[in-house]
């Protein structure tokens, strides 16, 4: 229903912009609100019609192309896909906590990319076509130790999985433990976010989607012994840096294919962009949008000659690894989820670390997508 009375109210509107003139336009003051906001930053797009599109995408909370000609506007939702049933309690896209590298291959295949994390093992991470059931399977020593999916990919005994709400989850597992220890470190758990509970197989973290009525918008599942030996931030090297970029990208692909979006490209053009903010940051010791040069994102895309229609920047810092950079951004009320979601076709990533390990990232969001 919203996603047709978008359409509608996008014909209105855009209809009439042929009254106003651009100082005049609805548009007038929405990107300043929007930049105001905090968090992301907007840019116009290089129509009337694309502009009210991209206003009403952010308002509406979905995914809408202007269509010059009729003014028509396609809506976008949740996916629906069955569950594989896995070897154990808790299983993942049909693999299981404990499963065999054999197990899981012949459950999925052959792994669509590996990659490093802030954990002593590495991601293996799947997909079918376009980022549906999407899910990591951290392997060590032959064994599946860990399980990750912001799809609807997984359950546990009770049936509980994506989409089921915090209360239902507090009724199943209590009240969520405080504190977590990792190796020398004890961090807090932030209980309106996020559900961390000691089960049989592991440690189970829940992550909630606070613009969805708190329901679970992911589970990260750790073997007990690997989440207590591991560190808190992963150490500073090329292969994590990378790592950790390519894993902001795919959190987001996937989560967007969850929401009815499309998925996007990877820029390595952009990418650098978004490297260098980080590493400036980083170096530096600031946390903003404007590097002290007095570069804005758009500045800097533009200095390195990278054109575009409409661009946004996420940024963030601290958080120990990209799943909790990407729970962040989706549960942000300043803009960063309008980002993750918006009417863009190309992404850029770039990690930097400080003196203390600490990651900063950056997302630069174009389109359109140009190498």
């Amino acid at each position: 229903m919203k996603g047709l009375v978008g359409a509608a109210v996008l014909m209105a509107l855009l209809a009439a912009l042929v009254v106003y003139s651009p100082a005049d336009s609805p548009w007038s003051g929405v990107k300043e609100r929007l930049e105001e906001a905090g968090g992301t930053t907007y840019e116009e797009t290089a129509t009337q019609g694309e502009r009210m599109a991209l206003f009403l995408s952010n308002l509406l909370g979905e995914n809408l192309q202007a269509d010059e000609n009729s003014g028509s506007a396609p809506g976008a939702g949740t996916v629906e896909t069955e569950v594989p049933k896995g070897t154990g309690d808790w299983e993942m896209a049909g693999v299981s906590l404990g499963d065999s590298v054999e197990e899981m291959e012949a459950a999925r295949g052959e792994a669509k990319d590996v990659q490093a994390g802030n954990y002593s093992f590495d991601w293996h991470i799947y997909y079918k076509d376009k980022y549906e059931q999407y899910a990591q399977y951290g392997v060590q020593d032959g064994r599946v130790v860990a399980l990750y999916s912001n799809q609807q990919t997984w359950q546990d005994a009770e049936g509980n999985g994506w989409g089921t709400g915090r209360d239902t989850i507090r009724e199943t597992y209590g009240e969520s433990i405080e504190t977590v220890a990792r190796g020398n470190i004890r961090t807090e758990t932030n209980e309106q976010q996020q559900g961390v509970y000691e089960v049989e197989d592991g440690y189970a973290t829940f992550f909630y989607d606070i613009h969805e009525e708190n329901r679970v918008n992911a589970l990260l599942l750790v073997d007990k012994e690997v989440e207590r030996n591991s560190s808190f931030y992963a150490g500073e090297s090329e292969e994590v840096r990378e790592s950790y970029e390519q894993l902001v990208w795919h959190l987001t692909n996937a989560q967007r294919v969850q929401l009815g979006r499309d998925t996007l490209a990877y820029n390595d053009s952009v990418a650098a962009v978004a490297r260098a903010h980080s590493e400036n940051m980083a170096e530096n010791q600031f946390f903003d949008h404007v590097n002290p040069e007095g570069q804005n994102p758009f500045d800097r895309l533009e200095r390195d000659g990278i054109g575009y229609m409409q661009a946004a920047e996420n940024i963030a810092s601290g958080q120990r690894s990209p799943l909790y950079a990407a729970a962040g951004w989706m549960n942000s009320y300043e803009g960063h989820r309008e980002a993750m979601l918006g009417n863009y076709d190309g992404l850029g990533v770039g990690v930097a670390f400080d003196e203390e390990n600490r990651p900063f990232y950056t997302q630069n969001f174009v389109s359109p997508s140009r190498e």
